[in-house]
């Protein structure tokens, strides 16, 4: 590290030490630091009571049953997909002559 970072270094822990000391010691800074931590807590309880709620409301239930009826629904009709390409390419498979294709008609 050269001088240059070196400076650099001590520049910024002593502005950091500053900043960090002046906010500390102030009283206006305390307490936007208490408000804003009690708002935090307060939001972070009532989005966990909101989510509760939603989770039990009839119509998440609702939703959820649906979603489960249209996620089976799906599954059947990719397994009918799934039947119907194999059986029609065994066909077109069966079709086909054992001759090579310069002697068919």
């Amino acid at each position: 590290m050269g001088p240059g970072g070196l400076f650099a270094r001590v520049a910024q822990w002593l502005a950091n030490e500053v900043i960090v000391k002046g906010l500390a010691n102030n009283p206006a800074f305390q307490r936007f630091a208490v408000r804003s931590s009690q708002q935090a807590k307060e939001l972070s309880k009532t989005a966990a009571e909101a989510a509760k709620n939603m989770s039990e409301s009839e119509t998440f239930v609702q939703l959820k049953r649906e979603s489960e009826a249209l996620r089976l629904q799906a599954r059947d009709f990719a397994s009918a997909l799934r039947e119907e390409i194999t059986d029609s390419v065994r066909k077109a498979g069966e079709g086909r002559s054992s001759q090579p294709p310069s002697q068919r008609k």
